[in-house]
């Protein structure tokens, strides 16, 4: 069986479990070079799921379902103009 790597700079990051603890007392109150680095990707990653969702979704139901395509448009534009 071989070893896992770890990064050491890369804190640990637990699953959030509501009523248990938070993360926020694992976490120095500072943001890290590696916490920046990793809710950069993270932002990057949902805002990628929420425009590629929104984009199939604006088409395909363009004609039937006007809510559904009211919330794409708006994802589309909030992505957007997020990214500047």
């Amino acid at each position: 069986m071989r070893e896992k790597k770890t990064d050491p700079e890369l804190p640990v990051l637990l699953p959030f479990q509501p009523g248990i603890v938070s993360n926020g007392e694992f976490v120095p109150p500072e943001p890290t070079e590696a916490h920046r680095r990793i809710a950069h990707v993270a932002m990057e990653r949902g805002r990628g799921f929420a425009l590629s969702t929104a984009v199939v979704a604006l088409p395909y139901y363009l004609n039937t379902n006007p809510v559904i395509v009211k919330m794409a448009r708006y994802m589309i534009d909030e992505v957007l103009a997020d990214h500047g």
